[in-house]
């Protein structure tokens, strides 16, 4: 097997084994501001419970810092 097929191969395969695994989990925070009556707002998002996440390593995972308030 060269290497292209070797990938695509792993992509599938690890998409199949990630289907049996548990959902993952996402937390979003999102924040409206009033300054001067100039209308703000910014979102954050991070994972909570990987799942699935956990199983398949082709995966990009946003891991934002949660400020508090």
């Amino acid at each position: 097997m060269d290497s292209d097929s070797a990938k695509i191969y792993e992509l599938i395969v690890y998409r199949f084994i990630s289907v049996f695994a548990e959902n993952s989990k996402l937390e979003t925070l999102r924040v409206d501001l009033s300054v001067d009556k100039e209308k703000f707002f910014f979102k954050r998002k991070r994972v909570s419970y990987m799942g699935w996440l956990s199983h398949y390593p082709f995966r990009k995972i946003e891991e934002d810092f949660f400020p508090s308030f």
